[in-house]
Formats: C-alpha cells, sequence, structure tokens
C-alpha cells in the first residue's frame, strides 16, 4: 500500500488548474506576504507546494483551500478538503494525537486589546471534543 503525502495531495490538486489560475492562484498567494515574489515568480507546481509548506507549516492545507474558494474552485477545494481529511488530521495542532479525538489537549489563549482582532490558529483535520468556549 502507497502511503500519499500532504505534498502529494496539494500537487495533484494544483495540478487541475489551468495555466491562467495557476498564475491567479500565486499571485492570491503573494498577497499574503509569507513567500518572496522572487521566489514564487517562476515556481512550478511542486516549487509552489514547497514554499508554501515552508511559509505556512501546517496550515498549508487551510491556505490553498482558502483561495481556491476565493477563485470559485469551490469542488475543487471540496475534494482537497475531502483528501486531506483522509491523511489522517496530519494537520492537528501541537498536542493533539492525529486522527484522534482531539486527546492530547490543546489549549489557546489570545487577548486583543483597544479593538484590536486576534489571529487565531486553524485546526483542519480534528474531532474536537469537549468544551469550547469563545469570549468576546
Amino acid at each position: 500500500m502507497t502511503t500519499v503525502t500532504k505534498k502529494e495531495v496539494l500537487r495533484d490538486c494544483l495540478d487541475e488548474l489551468t495555466g491562467a489560475e495557476f498564475k491567479r492562484f500565486k499571485s492570491t498567494l503573494l498577497d499574503q506576504g509569507r513567500i518572496p515574489k522572487g521566489k514564487l515568480e517562476k515556481a512550478d507546481t511542486d516549487d509552489t507546494v514547497d514554499l508554501m509548506v515552508e511559509a505556512h507549516s501546517t496550515g498549508v492545507g487551510d491556505v490553498v483551500l482558502t483561495i481556491l474558494k476565493k477563485m470559485n474552485h469551490n469542488q475543487l477545494a471540496k475534494d482537497l478538503e475531502k483528501r486531506l481529511g483522509e491523511l489522517g488530521g496530519q494537520e492537528c495542532s501541537p498536542g493533539q494525537t492525529p486522527g484522534a479525538g482531539g486527546g492530547g489537549g490543546v489549549n489557546v489563549n489570545a487577548t486583543a486589546h483597544s479593538g484590536g482582532k486576534v489571529n487565531a490558529p486553524v485546526m483542519t483535520g480534528c474531532n474536537i471534543t469537549g468544551p469550547l468556549t469563545f469570549n468576546s
């Protein structure tokens, strides 16, 4: 049995885009400011996936999903989300056991002062059990 990696799933997803769509995808990715334009400008799909994984680590799946949805590639985003979920929850945050019911435990405290915004961490491919509270 062959094990499929997250990078392969992401690459296969990006391979579904036409040349113009891929260019638009990279342009939207550049807007996030985590990857230098010079590195991304001439990157093919493999290089783009490597750059995204390097820049976004475990949240790379969510980055790709967000961009695909902005591009109105909703079915491709849905298919990607399903395939990432089949990887066994490899995108769980530190402290959680991938594929488990969140038994490792993750605590996140974030506070915004003076009307500021909080950029909360994203967890995908995980099941959350127990209490979950958001305070404003």
